[in-house]
């Protein structure tokens, strides 16, 4: 993601936030993963194809219904791809020093914020089960997308609760403690 669509995100996060909150990532994420809202897609497209389909090949069709048959492709391309965006909702993770702040954005977009939907305190985001991109957030699990999950690496890594590396000096020791 770019600067200036970051500066964005924040821009539109921030009247839902508590007053003078300092966000440092902002990370999109979703419901469900990818692979259920194609699932879905594929499932209303074969839908509504699948009477057409044998309309066409029982060799019933003639004259006008020739014509119909790519306006109905794309009527039922777009169809599909709307009741599968219904399937999954976007959440936008505001994370600050102390607290991940949740944000709805509702059934379109990671792009525009709708309300608060809860705070959690701050913490190791990623999953330790190894599921690659998604995140436990309370009780409820979500997907990470790939554009997102640098962001989610540096949160983690920005973390209070990831504690010292191996190696790793604090300001009060100093570099006298390598």
């Amino acid at each position: 993601m770019t600067k200036w669509g970051r500066r964005r995100l924040v821009r539109r996060a921030l009247p839902l936030l508590p007053p003078s909150t300092p966000v440092r990532r902002v990370i999109g994420a979703q419901t469900r993963g990818y692979r259920v809202q194609w699932l879905v897609w594929m499932a209303v497209f074969l839908l509504l194809w699948l009477p057409t389909g044998l309309f066409v090949f029982t060799g019933r069709w003639v004259g006008i219904v020739g014509y119909l048959l790519m306006p109905w492709w794309l009527v039922s391309y777009e169809l599909g791809w709307l009741v599968s965006l219904r399937v999954v909702a976007f959440r936008l993770l505001a994370v600050t020093d102390r607290t991940v702040y949740i944000l709805d954005c509702g059934h379109n977009a990671f792009w525009w914020p709708k309300r608060l939907a809860g705070a959690i305190p701050r913490a190791i985001l990623e999953s330790p089960t190894g599921r690659a991109g998604w995140i436990s957030i309370g009780a409820d699990w979500l997907w990470v997308p790939l554009m997102w999950r640098r962001q989610l690496r540096w949160a983690d890594w920005e973390s209070p609760a990831r504690g010292r590396l191996p190696g790793e000096a604090t300001a009060a020791e100093g570099p006298s403690a390598l």
